[in-house]
């Protein structure tokens, strides 16, 4: 016999229905009596494959005890495979084969269980517990991810279910909604399918497998944009979490946001254009102002004002924000974490400006930090008017002001979006960091430091107020310490030039002779210049200033160009800004300290371009006193970078010693 015989230990078992399927009927009847013996109910005994399904759909067992080897067509394996399918009944195998390719067969079928006759009591006893306990368990988690089957289909957010290898295993009805593609095709397919089908590109994808890669809950929402089957696109928050069942899965939640942006674009859209039609009536109101026919006192008195109530009106804002964040009794007493108080105004003056539809970036640099314009509503307008890149400059300067942190701010060269540099100073000075060269003017070193090494450095002016003599009074200290110095002038031959500097005990022609001191003098090649050479189109302009410089000898140190107004002839304000930012590029590259020198009847336009191109800028003015209603000279030091400079005006004469600074200054 294949059955060995054991006594039932008896016992009140619940009465567990069982069907037989054995086509040898001794042993059928042995293992029904056996069974009955343990507490079973045995509702029938099959002896064929078909027999064994309509069996199964006629008294309902709870569980099939299948032999594989069964005569007709159909063999036990193949029977117990539609019996799972159609009823969802547990199959335990019974069979004297134990070969790898029959248990490899049975295997795909998933059996919940297997008896090698011959076999015990307890084996059968065991085998039919274990195997009714494993499939009210499966069934319950059967019923449990049907559940979830179904809230996840209802669920208006897109859900994706993985496996650990991030194979997708469930999509649901919300990413065919969004996408309008079939999720069939993404069904047991790597995640990246998702790229495959032009859903996500390469780089939202890079952010996605961030989220899932490290098969862990990522509860904070991830920004990612999607396209559609008609490349329309999606903005989602993702969330992914991770779900314990008998393997681990990852599930993504996509909660469309795509309506929500494009409402918030509206809001701040209509914002930008209120601001724009606010600001721009401001401005226009404030154009007159900026008029080359208005003195630049006058005009620094305006835009002073104009700062006075920007801060009227903004200060309260900022100290808001500043209160919020824990420092504004910092600011006050002004003993404060100067990091912390220079990044809380970066965020408030981010948001500033992006409330006037301008989008910004801080970047850190050396030995400064950078603001970046990414967008400006009045870029086109720059670059033919540099009113509004000045208004906001003013803005900017004075903003910084309100932080009590030691330093200045100043607007770089560049047009098509503007740029702006906050230097911080600590206990050193920026001014001690970088290599300087003496101005020529004592009094105004100490106050500046020097002019930067291989710099360009603006000098502008009324006429009278010693432009040429400043530039002199520097070529002379230049050339006297050693440094190969070149002085080009545009106005003046090099006998007046000469006649100029015996006048302040300068001895000129010593150092010319020496070869420490060249001039280059272009008044009466200027001259002889025809009309049409004047009209020079500016495709020639790299070629002119490179053959200009190339004359310049390779050991030259210092450039003054004295002064470029008189060559503007008929250019635009753009072919200026090309000109001279070349030329500026080039001295820098060649490692040359300049100074150039351009008078106030020149184009205000000019004046201002030149202004942003340079790394420093010194305006020399003639202005009446008004405490003792005298005229006097004074000297405004409108920028220089990495520079402590001063707040006021220097007060200066030219004496016989040449351009001398009279009164003590202030700094900023």
């Amino acid at each position: 016999m294949w059955i060995k015989h054991q006594l039932p230990t008896g016992g009140d078992l619940l009465a567990i229905k069982l069907l037989v399927v054995e086509d040898e009927s001794i042993v059928a009847l042995d293992i029904k009596h056996r069974a009955e013996a343990l507490g079973y109910e045995v509702v029938d005994i099959a002896v064929s494959g078909e027999e064994a399904i309509e069996l199964t759909r006629e008294k309902k067992p709870d569980l099939v005890l299948m032999d594989i080897i069964l005569k007709g067509e159909m063999d036990g394996i193949e029977a117990a495979e539609i019996i799972k399918r159609d009823y969802n009944i547990p199959v335990v195998y019974l069979t004297a084969y134990s070969d790898r390719e029959t248990l490899e067969r049975a295997k795909v079928t998933e059996p919940f269980g297997y008896l090698i006759k011959p076999f015990e009591d307890r084996e059968l006893h065991s085998t039919i517990e274990v195997a009714i306990y494993k499939h009210k368990m499966d069934s319950k988690l059967r019923i449990s991810e049907e559940r979830y089957r179904k809230l996840a289909e209802s669920s208006p957010d897109l859900i994706i279910l993985l496996n650990k290898k991030k194979t997708i295993i469930f999509l649901n009805d919300a990413f065919e909604r969004i996408t309008r593609l079939p999720r069939e095709k993404c069904y047991n397919r790597h995640v990246s399918i998702l790229k495959k089908m032009g859903i996500i590109s390469r780089e939202e994808f890079k952010k996605l497998m961030d989220i899932i890669r490290p098969f862990k809950d990522h509860l904070e929402p991830l920004e990612v944009k999607i396209r559609d089957k008609d490349g329309r696109e999606h903005y989602l928050e993702l969330y992914a979490s991770t779900i314990k069942n008998r393997e681990k899965f990852i599930q993504i939640i996509g909660h469309d946001i795509t309506a929500k942006l494009q409402a918030e674009k509206r809001r701040l859209k209509l914002i930008k254009e209120k601001s724009t039609r606010e600001l721009y009536g401001f401005l226009l109101s404030a154009i007159p102002v900026f008029a080359s026919t208005v003195p630049p006192q006058l005009r620094n008195t305006i835009i002073r004002n104009f700062a006075d109530k920007f801060e009227e009106n903004l200060k309260p804002s900022f100290n808001e924000h500043m209160k919020r964040k824990g420092l504004l009794s910092q600011i006050k007493k002004g003993k404060m974490d100067t990091e912390k108080v220079f990044n809380a105004y970066i965020a408030w003056l981010k948001s500033f400006l992006k409330n006037l539809g301008i989008k910004t970036r801080i970047k850190e640099e050396k030995d400064y930090y950078k603001l970046e314009f990414l967008t400006f509503p009045w870029s086109d307008d720059t670059k033919v008017n540099p009113i509004f890149a000045l208004m906001f400059r003013t803005m900017l300067v004075r903003s910084f002001t309100w932080t009590k942190i030691k330093g200045n701010v100043i607007q770089t060269s560049r047009w098509e979006n503007l740029e702006f540099e906050f230097h911080i100073y600590g206990e050193v000075y920026f001014m001690e960091k970088i290599q300087r060269i003496s101005t020529g003017i004592k009094d105004l070193d100490e106050i500046i430091g020097g002019f930067p090494v291989a710099r360009s450095i603006l000098l502008i002016g009324d006429a009278g107020s010693g432009k040429t003599i400043m530039a002199l009074q520097f070529a002379i200290k230049s050339a006297s310490d050693g440094l190969k110095t070149v002085y080009v002038t545009t106005e003046e031959d090099e006998t007046d030039l000469k006649f100029q500097c015996n006048s302040f005990g300068w001895d000129m022609k010593k150092l010319i002779e020496s070869g420490s001191l060249e001039i280059v003098s272009l008044a009466g090649v200027r001259a002889m210049i025809t009309e049409a050479e004047m009209k020079i189109g500016i495709e020639s302009m790299e070629e002119d200033i490179g053959r200009f410089l190339d004359e310049v000898s390779a050991d030259t140190k210092v450039l003054i160009i004295d002064n470029l107004g008189s060559h503007t002839g008929d250019l635009t304000p753009y072919e200026f800004r090309n000109r001279f930012d070349f030329l500026v590029y080039e001295l820098k590259k060649r490692n040359i300290t300049s100074l150039i020198i351009l008078d106030s009847a020149t184009a205000r336009e000019f004046n201002e371009i030149a202004l942003f191109s340079v790394y420093g800028a010194i305006n020399l003015l003639k202005r009446e006193n008004p405490y003792t209603g005298r005229r006097e000279r004074v000297m405004d030091i409108i920028k220089m970078r990495s520079t402590r400079t001063p707040v006021d005006f220097v007060p200066y004469k030219i004496g016989e010693n040449g351009i001398e600074i009279t009164e003590k200054i202030k700094y900023e």
